[in-house]
């Protein structure tokens, strides 16, 4: 695997994708920022931009299916036979911005009103975990060509039906 990360000769790979549009800081922040903290319990409400922090996101665009393609090739020249691989991809985190309810944890009487805050939240999971993982099994076959000539079978055989059938070989 010449371009497989681990290095060449690899039995296994790993690749980090990641897609979609940047945001945040030094992009154009007239049209590419994006909200990454809101405090909704203040008056008014407080707003933080990716490029506040200095940071940047990586946002998909929404209902957006993403397709990856690559090239697998089989190690024709130290394999003979069949050889069997597999592509596995995994969702392995993603990032929601979610309203989140904090309880009052001060020990007043009575306890204040919660504070709701819009915040950044990893995920390795979603609602639809069924499809956070794929698989493919697959084969390839690679035999070696020796020479050989023709040889008559012994015993009796019929020549012109004989060479009919190897020309169609």
């Amino acid at each position: 695997m010449e371009n497989c990360p681990q290095g060449p000769g690899a039995s296994s790979c790993t690749w980090t994708v990641n897609f979609g549009e940047l945001f945040g800081a030094g992009q154009n922040l007239t049209t590419n920022d994006i909200e990454v903290f809101s405090n909704l319990s203040m008056e008014p409400p407080t707003l933080e931009m990716a490029s506040d922090r200095g940071e940047t996101r990586q946002v998909p665009d929404f209902q957006t299916a993403y397709t990856f393609a690559g090239t697998i090739q089989g190690d024709s020249a130290n394999a003979n036979g069949v050889g069997t691989f597999t592509v596995m991809s995994s969702l392995s985190k993603y990032t929601m911005y979610e309203m989140i309810s904090t309880e009052d944890q001060s020990g007043a009487h009575p306890p204040a009103a919660p504070t709701i805050t819009m915040e950044e939240r990893d995920h390795t999971l979603d609602d639809r975990n069924g499809n956070n993982d794929a698989l493919i099994t697959a084969t390839f076959a690679s035999y070696h060509d020796e020479p050989s000539s023709r040889k008559r079978p012994i015993g009796r055989w019929n020549d012109s039906a004989f060479r009919n059938h190897c020309s169609q070989w």
